[in-house]
């Protein structure tokens, strides 16, 4: 017998953070986002690494795919549109970040909790990702 098992328990929103073209991908998250009634949210980082014009596109390509999805463009390095997103976020609520490797989320959760020091990668000049350093359990 088949069970469907929630990824994390009960969350009210679920982040997804976008840079490059990975927009078949975040189609696929919200169809399984939309299985569970969770409100999703799109959010543009790595602001900062764009002009103006590139930011209005993949904000513009991204509600093609979701019309009725906030789409929040931020950099966590300037700070542009932090506020938008802490607005977003209440005391006691389950929040679910997701993205590909090198995005922004830790470096983001290390800017929302204000104070938290969860280690992060420099963010490469050549593929503009960072990460989250890997380590070896024993």
């Amino acid at each position: 017998m088949s069970q469907n098992h929630s990824v994390t328990p009960n969350p009210q929103l679920v982040s997804w953070l976008l840079t490059g073209n990975s927009l078949r991908r975040l189609e696929r998250y919200l169809v399984m986002i939309n299985e569970y009634d969770i409100t999703p949210i799109v959010l543009l980082s790595k602001c900062d690494l764009m002009e103006q014009g590139q930011i209005t596109e993949k904000i513009d390509s991204a509600r093609e795919i979701a019309p009725n999805v906030s789409i929040l463009p931020f950099s966590n390095e300037s700070g542009t549109g932090l506020d938008q997103i802490q607005a977003r976020l209440q005391p006691r609520k389950t929040y679910c970040m997701v993205g590909s490797s090198g995005v922004g989320k830790t470096t983001l959760l290390n800017r929302l909790l204000g104070g938290a020091d969860l280690e992060t990668n420099p963010v490469r000049e050549k593929t503009a990702k960072g990460g989250t350093p890997q380590r070896a359990v024993n």
